[in-house]
C-alpha cells in the first residue's frame, strides 16, 4: 500500500476559507444583534409613549369626574333619572292594576253593581276579591259564570259569601285572574 501522507502544511488555500466563513458568522452576528437592539429601543420607545397617553387620559378622567361632582346640573339630572327610574316601576305596577281592572269591567254584567275590588299577589297569582250587587239568584250564577272567563286553567271562581240587604243580595267572590289572556 502507498503511504498517504496527512500532514496539514502540505494542504494549502483550506485555512483561507476557514478564516473567511468564521468572518462572516461574527458580521451576520453582529448584524443580527444590532436588529433586536433596534427592535428592543422600538418596543420600548412605544411602551413609554402609550404608559403616557395612559396617565394622560386617567387625569383626564379624573377631572371630569371631579367636575362633574361639583356641577349642580349634573346632581339634578342624576336625580331625575333616579326618579325617573321609580317613576317606570310604580307606573309598570300601575298597569297591571289597570289591567285587572279592564278585564273585571269587561266580565261584570250590567246587571251587577260592583262594591269594591281587592287584589292581592300570591304566589305568582293575582287573587281577586269582587263584592258586588246582584238582583236574584240567577244574575249572580251568570256574574260567576262571567268571572270564570279571567281565571287560569284548572282554578275557579270560589263564592265566599252572599247576603240578602234591601231586595239585592250582596256577594263576595274569589278567583285568580290569569293576566296572559
Amino acid at each position: 500500500m502507498r503511504k498517504i501522507n496527512l500532514k496539514s502544511d502540505g494542504v494549502t488555500g483550506g485555512d483561507k476559507y476557514r478564516k473567511h466563513g468564521s468572518q462572516a458568522s461574527i458580521w451576520v452576528s453582529f448584524l443580527i444583534l444590532l436588529i433586536a437592539g433596534a427592535l428592543y429601543g422600538g418596543v420600548f420607545y412605544l411602551n413609554q409613549s402609550t404608559q403616557k397617553q395612559i396617565t394622560s387620559v386617567k387625569a383626564e378622567i379624573d377631572n371630569l369626574k371631579r367636575r362633574l361632582d361639583t356641577d349642580k346640573s349634573f346632581k339634578e339630572v342624576y336625580d331625575f333619572q333616579s326618579r325617573l327610574l321609580e317613576l317606570m316601576r310604580l307606573a309598570k305596577g300601575k298597569i297591571v292594576q289597570s289591567n285587572l281592572l279592564t278585564k273585571i269591567a269587561g266580565a261584570t254584567l250590567q246587571d251587577v253593581k260592583v262594591d269594591s275590588i281587592d287584589a292581592k299577589n300570591k304566589k305568582g297569582n293575582l287573587m281577586t276579591e269582587v263584592s258586588f250587587f246582584a238582583p236574584n239568584l240567577d244574575v249572580i250564577a251568570k256574574q260567576i259564570k262571567s268571572y270564570n272567563g279571567l281565571v287560569g286553567s284548572g282554578q275557579q271562581v270560589i263564592l265566599k259569601k252572599s247576603d240578602v240587604k234591601d231586595s239585592s243580595m250582596k256577594t263576595i267572590v274569589t278567583f285568580p285572574v290569569d293576566m296572559k289572556k
